[in-house]
């Protein structure tokens, strides 16, 4: 049963698909947009990650061979004990700003997030291939309840994401808008 407010048998309400059309217009963009921003946030807590795991793992090595480079050796000078030393205190740093700041955790949420977006938009577009000539309730209800859960699950946007976002929605919004897969300026 729908749950639309017409009845079945009346012709659909054009400024209700209208007002429909130019909903789903707007949801399109907006998970557009947020997709745009988590993918930037992932990239970025992934590059981090490589940034603080790949020197992490130089040095444990350089650390670790330079020790059993010495245990032959009768005496090893200051120099090279001060030297192993730093680096051994490099790497456990390292490694624990690694560990705390989790960045591959953060990547991860991010990308998940992205792809969350990403689906609904891909619902909206296959929305459109139906063709919206009625009135769309129900599919509206779902997209909402998949926007609403998307934004509860996903992790909070950073600053450096949200403007590169609202930069590409300043320079885009027209294109975007030409993009869609639909007319929504039509009230047909």
């Amino acid at each position: 049963m729908s749950t639309n407010s017409r009845d079945e048998g009346q012709p659909p309400d054009e400024s209700q698909v209208a007002r429909e059309r130019n909903l789903l217009s707007e949801w399109y963009i907006r998970a557009d947009n947020t997709e745009f921003a988590h993918d930037v946030a992932a990239s970025h807590y992934f590059r981090r990650h490589y940034w603080f795991g790949v020197p992490t793992v130089v040095l444990s090595a350089i650390v670790g061979t330079s020790i059993f480079s010495t245990l032959g050796q009768a005496q090893v000078s200051a120099l090279w004990q001060v030297l192993i030393g730093l680096l051994s205190v490099s790497a456990a740093v390292l490694a624990a700003l690694q560990t705390f700041l989790g960045y591959s955790d953060r990547a991860a949420k991010h990308s998940r997030a992205a792809h969350e977006f990403a689906a609904i938009r891909r619902e909206i577009q296959q929305l459109e291939t139906r063709g919206i000539n009625s009135s769309v309730e129900d599919e509206l209800t779902h997209i909402r309840e998949q926007i609403t859960m998307a934004g509860e699950n996903a992790p909070n946007i950073p600053n450096f994401a949200r403007k590169e976002a609202e930069k590409r929605e300043y320079r885009s919004r027209e294109l975007l808008l030409d993009r869609l897969p639909f007319n929504f300026t039509d009230n047909a």
